[in-house]
């Protein structure tokens, strides 16, 4: 198996969808970015997401990230690294369509 460090899940439907090609297109870990909307800014949301993309594919190992932005003290970077399932940051720009 591989690892894929840049994955986009999605939400919803969408993230259904995608999870299930994880493992069957030979990855058994992959680091997951925070787009979704709004944005993984908080432990406690990468901990629930990351709880619904193991339903979806238990083999699978979700290295998660949180949403690099302003408010991100280091206090919230310390409760992530004890959370056993955020590995990262990530910055990107939020894009809005219309």
């Amino acid at each position: 198996m591989q690892a894929d460090m840049h994955a986009h899940l999605r939400q919803n439907d969408m993230m259904e969808f995608v999870t299930g090609f994880v493992e069957k297109g030979g990855c058994d870990t992959v680091y997951v970015m925070p787009n979704l909307q709004p944005p993984i800014k908080t432990t406690s949301e990468a901990v629930a997401y990351h709880e619904k993309l193991k339903k979806l594919a238990p083999n699978v190992t979700f290295l998660m990230s949180l949403y690099l932005h302003t408010g991100l003290t280091p206090e919230d970077i310390e409760e992530a690294a004890k959370s056993g399932v955020v590995y990262g940051v990530s910055p990107y720009t939020l894009m809005s369509f219309g």
